[in-house]
């Protein structure tokens, strides 16, 4: 890892847990720690026996958002410099909304400017009731553009737009009737217990199948509603139901038993 502040840990049954792990400075990150992430992203991208991947901080808070050093030298640098660090920034992201896994974010805490951007990629947001969700770019001069496609995928366009205009804080509440948070849980015991819920579902679910459903959507996303789309999505159902993974889920289901899921 490039940073000694993100920690990766993946168990033996194929669970990966990403620890943003500087509470000093409420686990802001630092550009080694955008480095170590992307080291960890692209880790995970490739390792199919890891089915389900949480992201989560240190100490009680998730991330929040920049390093002060980092915003600082941005007004000192070229916009080739500028451009450079948002274009590392944005790879992040999209590196962390495609990973082939249920990826699902704990959120504690100060949650703030790509801590956002995190919540808004991932798959799963299970907030504790004490979250504070803010990106304050507005107040700043700053167009958080980067992480507008997913804030939109996730909250809706005008709830995206309210946020973001008015630089104002969501509480979990909030963020869960926006669409951002899946659901909200009281205290850590709780948080544990989710977690440990969505595991117990992901390690039942067909690995090759959770990537399909994952390209497919981006898919669906990126295309108009019409009969092409159409005859491509029947075509991809008809070859999940005569795929190995397709043949033996409904095999195990008739026979009551645990399918044994294809290595592909």
């Amino acid at each position: 890892m490039a940073s000694e502040h993100i920690e990766l840990d993946v168990s033996p049954d194929g669970v990966a847990v990403v620890l943003i792990n500087r509470p000093s400075k409420r686990n802001a990150l630092s550009f080694e720690m955008i480095e170590a992430l992307q080291e960890a992203f692209d880790t995970l991208q490739g390792a199919d026996h890891v089915r389900i991947v949480f992201l989560k901080g240190a100490e009680g808070t998730f991330c929040s958002g920049m390093d002060l050093d980092m915003v600082s030298a941005q007004a000192t640098h070229d916009r080739q410099y500028n451009e450079a660090d948002a274009q590392a920034l944005a790879h992040l992201i999209k590196t962390l909304h495609e990973l082939p896994q249920l990826i699902v974010i704990a959120a504690e805490g100060f949650v703030a400017g790509a801590g956002v951007s995190f919540a808004a990629a991932a798959d799963w947001v299970i907030a504790k009731a004490d979250a504070q969700f803010l990106v304050s770019g507005a107040r700043l001069g700053l167009n958080p553009a980067h992480m507008m496609p997913y804030l939109i995928e996730s909250m809706g366009v005008r709830n995206a737009r309210g946020f973001l205009m008015s630089a104002a804080p969501l509480d979990a509440q909030t963020a869960l009737n926006f669409g951002l948070v899946s659901e909200i849980v009281e205290d850590d015991s709780a948080l544990q217990s989710a977690m440990s819920r969505l595991t117990g579902h992901a390690l039942e679910t067909s690995p090759s199948t959770v990537r399909a459903i994952k390209e497919t959507m981006r898919y669906v996303s990126h295309h108009k509603r019409d009969d092409n789309l159409t005859r491509d999505l029947v075509k991809r159902d008809a070859d999940a139901r005569v795929s190995a993974a397709g043949r033996e889920g409904v095999t195990a289901f008739l026979e009551k038993r645990a399918p044994i899921w294809p290595i592909d």
